[in-house]
């Protein structure tokens, strides 16, 4: 029997995590760890926790009218973040089921986290917004393992 790594073992989790997101476009999760690989917390996109909401987005969300800024979901990411204490995920670890968006990747720089694992960005994500997130974890110390979804970086 073969042992799965950390990596494999919270990327999973990350896209179990995923599931629970009432958003019919795209589901994301995500999970922070702390630097010996615990688990801290864990996000997926959705509504502010407070709101009584239980069927998909397109019934409730302004998006779904056709605006596209008016997304009234939380990123996977921001959840994970605001569900954490900053003092534990130092050094740590963020997993995310999909590469961050250009807003997320600021929180992520910001929070403390040492490390980010993801799938490489997809077509929901502009060249100019992969590159300006690239930089931005480079000047940020945070290191980037880009996930292959067969297993490994």
């Amino acid at each position: 029997m073969e042992r799965v790594s950390w990596d494999g073992l919270w990327m999973t989790v990350a896209t179990a995590v995923s599931m629970r997101s009432l958003c019919v476009k795209r589901q994301v999760g995500a999970v922070v760890t702390d630097a010996s690989h615990r688990v801290l917390g864990t996000g997926y996109n959705g509504p502010p926790a407070g709101l009584k909401i239980n069927e998909p987005c397109d019934f409730w969300c302004p998006q779904g009218a056709g605006q596209a800024d008016a997304c009234l979901s939380l990123h996977a990411e921001i959840n994970a973040l605001l569900y954490t204490d900053r003092r534990l995920r130092e050094g740590g670890t963020i997993y995310v089921s999909t590469a961050p968006c250009l807003k997320c990747s600021l929180a992520i720089a910001n929070s403390g986290i040492g490390r980010l694992v993801c799938p490489p960005p997809d077509e929901h994500h502009d060249d100019a917004e992969v590159r300006l997130s690239r930089n931005l974890f480079i000047n940020a110390d945070v290191l980037v393992d880009i996930w292959n979804n067969k297993g490994g970086l």
